[in-house]
């Protein structure tokens, strides 16, 4: 993709070089920078910069229209509670992708094996009554 709009990450490095299109945020005092991760990656603010965006080829951001975006900042103990939950959000969607991932995955190799199944003949796929899957597993139950 050339140059994505609006794609927010937290840097805790310093030996970090940016390049063009690349902004660089730094909280004040009170703003936790994982909270303002989440709060740049939110629909609303994903909203906000595509409105501000400019360009034909690939939208950007003006430095002029940054003081246009608005960020609602809440206490301390608020913005660490909201961290732990999107955090933990995160690491449970992270967990059923690798889960879906895997199932997906399992289900090309079993296709690939009722394919080649099919292909020499240890499948009947003239039979009526009963699907590839099942005529399978009717064999594979008669051979334990």
């Amino acid at each position: 993709m050339e140059a994505p709009l609006g794609n927010a990450a937290l840097v805790d490095r310093t030996d970090v070089a940016l390049a063009q299109r690349v902004i660089k945020f730094t909280p004040t005092l009170g703003v936790d920078s994982r909270f303002m991760c989440h709060v740049m990656n939110s629909n609303e603010f994903q909203h906000q910069l595509r409105e501000l965006a400019t360009g034909s080829t690939a939208l950007g951001l003006k430095a002029s229209k940054l003081h246009q975006l608005r960020v609602l900042i809440p206490d301390a103990p608020t913005q660490k509670r909201a961290v732990r939950i999107l955090d933990d959000a995160w690491s449970s969607l992270v967990r059923l992708q690798d889960l879906v991932d895997e199932a997906k995955k399992l289900a090309l190799e079993r296709r690939s094996s009722l394919i080649s199944a099919a292909v020499t003949g240890q499948i009947d796929v003239t039979a009526q009554r009963k699907s590839a899957a099942e005529q399978l597993q009717d064999e594979l139950e008669a051979k334990v």
